[in-house]
């Protein structure tokens, strides 16, 4: 439940993978959610681990994000700029909570769903890119005939 509070505050100002279907998602989210749970429980963090985590997330976040669905409007400069300060402020949060309350097992979740939701976005970005690239060279292909 923590986990997908977590994410709830963050996934609508930052966008991520999407799916074509409703099963592909809820299949991809079952796997999320159990993917941030092992890690919070299974791997060893320490106050640097976690420090890295953070700048890396708030990079990401600052850089990249939003990555929305195609189906989506475009956002403008304005609503780009609001969702990635407030997605930062979500990171942040959780991050200065994790340092006044470090052993909580709810908080350290918070943190592998806040990595595992930036790799998605760098993965969302990627194959953005991938498919507007393909497009075009699809495109001055069909133009040259």
């Amino acid at each position: 439940i923590y986990s997908f509070f977590t994410l709830s505050l963050l996934r609508p100002f930052t966008g991520g993978i999407h799916f074509k279907t409703y099963n592909g998602c809820l299949a991809f989210s079952g796997v999320f959610f159990l993917g941030a749970i092992f890690l919070a429980n299974n791997t060893e963090l320490n106050n640097t681990m976690i420090t890295i985590i953070f700048l890396l997330s708030l990079l990401i976040i600052l850089l990249i994000a939003p990555v929305p669905a195609k189906t989506r409007p475009t956002y403008s400069p304005k609503k780009v700029l609001q969702f990635r300060l407030i997605s930062g402020l979500v990171i942040s949060c959780h991050f200065i909570i994790y340092f006044l309350a470090s052993k909580n097992s709810y908080i350290i979740n918070s943190i592998w769903v806040i990595a595992l939701q930036c790799i998605q976005i760098l993965i969302g970005k990627g194959a953005s890119i991938y498919e507007n690239s393909n497009n075009k060279i699809q495109e001055t292909y069909e133009h040259s005939m």
